[in-house]
C-alpha cells in the first residue's frame, strides 16, 4: 500500500486493514491444506481404483494452478508476514508515522 494512503488513515482504517490482510492470508493457508488433503486422498484412489486413466492429473494440475495464483494475489496484495491483526496494526502504524514524517520533513525542505 501507498505510503500516500497510510498516513491519510485512521487508526480505526489502519486496524480494518490490518484484519483484512490477516483474514487473506488464513483463507489462502486454508485453500492450500484442503488442496493437499484432497490430492493426497484422490491420489490414494487413483492408486488404487483407475490406473491407466489421467483424471487425477488435470484435476490436481488445475487446482495447483489456481491455488498458485491464489498465493501469488496474496503475497502482491498484502506483501507482508505478520500473522496476528495487532502485530500488522503495529507494523501499519509505524508506516504511517515515517511516512507523515517524512511528508512534514519534504514540507519543511520546501519552506526554507
Amino acid at each position: 500500500m501507498c505510503s500516500e494512503n497510510l498516513k491519510r488513515m485512521t487508526d480505526f482504517e489502519l486496524m480494518n486493514l490490518a484484519k483484512r490482510r490477516v483474514e487473506h492470508r488464513t483463507v489462502f493457508k486454508w485453500h492450500v491444506g484442503i488442496y493437499l488433503i484432497a490430492s493426497f486422498s484422490l491420489m490414494a484412489i487413483f492408486l488404487f481404483v483407475s490406473k491407466g486413466n489421467l483424471w487425477l492429473v488435470l484435476g490436481t494440475i488445475g487446482w495447483g494452478l489456481l491455488v498458485a495464483f491464489h498465493g501469488i494475489g496474496v503475497s502482491i496484495l498484502l506483501s507482508g508476514s505478520c500473522p496476528i491483526a495487532s502485530d500488522e496494526y503495529n507494523r501499519l502504524k509505524g508506516y504511517a508515522i515515517v511516512a507523515k514524517k517524512m511528508n512534514g520533513e519534504n514540507q519543511n525542505e520546501t519552506n526554507n
